[in-house]
């Protein structure tokens, strides 16, 4: 079970939000709530909080003050932000800070049910690529550097520190000396913690198909590998960093034989068997290229089936939130590759079909003249009647309004000369 933090210093809504996902059962979440950011902070320091829901303006500590304590103490918590402020500059910065999400205050409560599942299983995703990790590294280190790794997340200073004292130990144990090593200068450390944020990119490559991206990038991080300045600690860090984003793709992928590869390459630079970095960084290679030959085989055969099956929900779904994030995640797609990808395979923008799809039915409903405007703006995904008929004029020339009284002009109009031909006839 996760825990899941309410924060909002409105406490009429708070008590509103954790009624609506005490509601929603199937989350099986723990609820806590506070009303400010202090007082937030003050759970998560005694509580482990998995996922924070706030509202981004706050007064004293706003979301975003709360969202970068977040980031550097518990860097796994996902934070979704509640805002009434459709600012771009504004949620951009909160974005990329670290939010996980943020969502508009005039969407639906379905909007923030569908947003905490997607949290949720970010989280399972990541303790799954967590345990395979640990999985790993327990048959590469000995019983204590198995124990140090445990619940130790990949990017934090925790890592960094235990993966600093194993590399020592490494050292000392290749040197046949129990003498202290000399510690790093703030510079190395500053050069290899860039090395693993080049990492991370890396894996969103990885995961999105990208692989023009990966080879550039991974040319970057081998020079760093490679050279003679590069201490032994910081290529265990990178090699810790590497796994971390190798072994969830080839397990999805279903690439057992690449898996076992992959950790035997760990026993034997463990072992001192395999010292040359130029050869394993060849592996790292290999294995990408595996990666992502799999990834154009699966596309190949099943992109009109996923095309297909985005298509059948944009058109059951018209009402409901079509964003991008929302229809890569119903194929399990990154939301920035699924765009290209449906380009590529369609010749259109995903935004472009949408938006023919809800003209078509906007067209569809205009013919009922019973029909309220601001009930066919709902029907096709727009929550203002306003916002609808900018979108309607935009694709036709004319307003809602003026294209149903051309059509019931036109209806008629052929009334009566299908009665005229029927009377001659």
């Amino acid at each position: 079970m996760y825990r899941l933090l309410i924060v909002d210093d409105m406490p009429i809504v708070a008590d509103g939000l954790e009624g609506l996902l005490r509601g929603a059962v199937h989350l099986n979440v723990e609820l806590y709530k506070a009303c400010s950011g202090s007082t937030a902070l003050d759970i998560l320091r005694s509580k482990r909080i998995d996922i924070v829901l706030s509202d981004i303006k706050m007064p004293g500590m706003e979301g975003i003050d709360l969202l970068k304590e977040i980031r550097v103490h518990w860097p796994h918590c996902k934070v979704v932000f509640l805002t009434a402020y459709d600012d771009f500059e504004y949620v951009r910065s909160a974005m990329s800070l670290g939010g996980f999400e943020y969502i508009l205050k005039v969407e639906d409560d379905r909007k923030i049910i569908r947003t905490i599942e997607r949290a949720i299983n970010s989280l399972n995703e990541e303790n799954v690529a967590r345990s395979l990790i640990q999985q790993a590294y327990r048959e590469l280190l000995d019983a204590d550097g198995g124990g140090a790794m445990r619940d130790v997340p990949f990017g934090s200073e925790a890592v960094r520190g235990t993966l600093r004292e194993l590399g020592l130990a490494a050292e000392r144990k290749q040197a046949g000396s129990t003498e202290p090593i000399a510690e790093e200068t703030s510079g190395q450390a500053g050069k290899a913690y860039f090395q693993l944020h080049k990492v991370r990119l890396l894996g969103d490559y990885l995961e999105s198909g990208r692989e023009t991206e990966f080879d550039k990038l991974f040319g970057e991080l081998s020079t760093f590998l490679l050279g003679d300045e590069t201490g032994y600690m910081h290529k265990l860090e990178c090699l810790h960093a590497l796994n971390v984003v190798y072994v969830p793709s080839l397990a999805a992928c279903g690439l057992q034989n690449e898996l076992t590869l992959l950790r035997a390459l760990y026993k034997r630079i463990q072992s001192g068997e395999e010292s040359s970095w130029r050869t394993i960084e060849g592996r790292f290679r290999d294995l990408a290229a595996s990666i992502f030959e799999c990834k154009r085989s699966a596309m190949n055969v099943n992109a009109h089936d996923f095309i297909d099956k985005v298509h059948a929900y944009i058109e059951t779904h018209l009402a409901d939130d079509l964003s991008l994030a929302t229809l890569a995640a119903h194929v399990n797609f990154n939301p920035s590759y699924f765009s290209r990808f449906y380009k590529q395979t369609t010749g259109e923008a995903l935004s472009d079909y949408i938006a023919d799809i809800r003209n078509t039915k906007a067209k569809e409903l205009l013919q009922r003249p019973a029909m309220k405007i601001q009930d066919i703006a709902e029907k096709t995904g727009y929550h203002s009647s306003m916002a609808f008929i900018r979108f309607f004029k935009k694709q036709n020339g004319i307003t809602p309004e003026e294209y149903r009284r051309r059509s019931l002009i036109g209806s008629r109009r052929k009334e009566y000369n299908a009665g005229v031909d029927e009377r001659r006839s």
